[in-house]
């Protein structure tokens, strides 16, 4: 029996914003700055994880290329396409259902902070979240350093993302889970880690929300 559900747990990129588009091209763009055959869309899809240094050297970047300086390639460009990234449809529908319920809300993002920030800002929905987690990488200890931190059983929250890597952390957890397939993760690897409950739409979770 599921315990009575307190909180929501939700995941940014692919999940809350619509910015798949904008994320590959730029991955492109720096593949193409060091002279390296990009994936395709549907490879990027298959592999890509919110450990993205990890993608870039495993194709061929630099070892000697960090994080810091991947993260500032990926800022310059996105400067100059901010505007391109929308909220995705039914986004602020579930986020307003959900704190018309009372359920806490938790934003648990691989995102780097500053961008995140200023994300929230862009589309004003920063008053919709109790707490907010960026660079949430592995996603298994960013949530449960939220957990702790919002002093929450696993077993009463539930987590939307778009990829298999934060549903399966989510479940290692105890979390339960709801998969989105319009987002990063293509949808068979999503189905493939077994969430609660697998949805195409965002509004679909609001009935899910139902304690």
């Amino acid at each position: 029996m599921h315990h009575c559900l307190k909180a929501l747990f939700i995941d940014w990129n692919g999940t809350l914003l619509n910015d798949l588009s904008v994320s590959y091209a730029s991955m492109a763009a720096i593949f193409t700055e060091y002279g390296i055959a990009a994936p395709t869309l549907d490879e990027y899809r298959h592999v890509i994880t919110s450990d993205f240094l990890d993608f870039y050297h495993r194709r061929g970047v630099p070892s000697s290329t960090d994080r810091p300086s991947l993260n500032r390639h990926r800022l310059a460009f996105m400067e100059s396409h901010w505007n391109d990234s929308a909220l995705m449809p039914g986004a602020l529908e579930v986020l307003t259902h959900a704190q018309s319920l009372g359920l806490i809300v938790a934003l648990v993002s691989a995102e780097h902070a500053p961008i995140l920030a200023r994300r929230l800002g862009q589309f004003s929905i920063g008053q919709y979240f109790d707490h907010v987690r960026p660079a949430a990488w592995p996603k298994e200890r960013g949530l449960r350093e939220v957990l702790a931190g919002l002093s929450l059983e696993p077993a009463s929250c539930i987590f939307l993302d778009d990829t298999a890597e934060g549903i399966t952390a989510a479940r290692t957890l105890g979390m339960r889970t709801i998969g989105f397939t319009g987002g990063y993760g293509l949808p068979e690897m999503i189905a493939g880690a077994k969430p609660d409950h697998l949805i195409s739409h965002l509004r679909e979770t609001i009935p899910l929300l139902r304690t």
